[in-house]
């Protein structure tokens, strides 16, 4: 179930509307509050219960061992409710992503529908490892986002499966295996890709048609993601030069 450990004192036990002796109260189980029964996050709810008829619905050793107990991924140890609380995480950044892919396909941007389908690729698989490790349903309808249409869809799956772009600039390889004219060509690629973002920076209309139409915070998500791939190149360069000094080589 995964309760939060406020709310795991209290779930599927008998609450008193009238604070009848002998049962929890509508205070005891924070009704009302924000971090209470009903509040934020909380999908516990409340069935009639008639004493004398009705039968709990755990009993003392069910409720025990209601929560599942903590597991460990990555070298993290997650509750259950933390373990929720993250797949959610990941559902909203799955989510963002299918909305950058949807903004990228309409401008014609195609290295960053490129780009962002390696990312959400790498979302897709974190989602699937870590709700197979907690033992969780991939909650897949609930990262739907409106006009990810399924042409869109198949051309994200398609890209990020066949671009080489995925190895050649967005993972780093081990640079210490590389010749050094591939180290040297390298740079001299990234600091092409570093003038063609900021061109997209300082003059945004020369690459989306319709950036007029974009409301402002579009258009920030844009100009925040062209520069976040200026600073990753950046660091691109930097390792390159960094292994050609190891070497003994220099680069102007």
């Amino acid at each position: 179930m995964g309760a939060r450990p406020s709310h795991a004192e209290w779930q599927g036990q008998i609450v008193s509307l009238s604070d009848r002796g002998g049962y929890l109260s509508l205070s005891d189980i924070g009704y009302g509050t924000v971090e209470g029964f009903k509040g934020v996050n909380c999908r516990h709810d409340w069935y009639p219960f008639f004493e004398g008829i009705s039968e709990p619905a755990y009993t003392k050793e069910q409720l025990r061992n209601l929560d599942p107990p903590p597991f460990e991924y990555e070298g993290r140890l997650y509750t259950a409710c933390e373990a929720n609380q993250k797949q959610r995480q990941i559902e909203r950044a799955i989510r963002k992503t299918k909305r950058e892919l949807i903004a990228y396909e309409a401008a014609g941007l195609k290295d960053d529908f490129t780009a962002t389908s390696i990312k959400l690729r790498r979302q897709r698989e974190l989602y699937r490892d870590f709700s197979r490790a907690a033992n969780l349903r991939e909650k897949l309808e609930r990262t739907g986002v409106y006009g990810y249409n399924k042409s869109i869809s198949s051309k994200s799956v398609w890209t990020a499966k066949k671009s080489k772009l995925n190895l050649q600039l967005f993972s780093e390889k081990d640079l210490s295996k590389q010749k050094t004219n591939s180290l040297k060509k390298g740079i001299k690629n990234f600091k092409k890709r570093i003038s063609e973002h900021e061109d997209k920076i300082n003059n945004p209309e020369k690459y989306i048609s319709n950036w007029h139409k974009l409301d402002e915070r579009e258009k920030a998500g844009l100009i925040k993601h062209w520069q976040k791939e200026i600073d990753n190149f950046n660091k691109s360069i930097q390792n390159r030069i960094d292994e050609l000094k190891r070497r003994g080589e220099d680069y102007e």
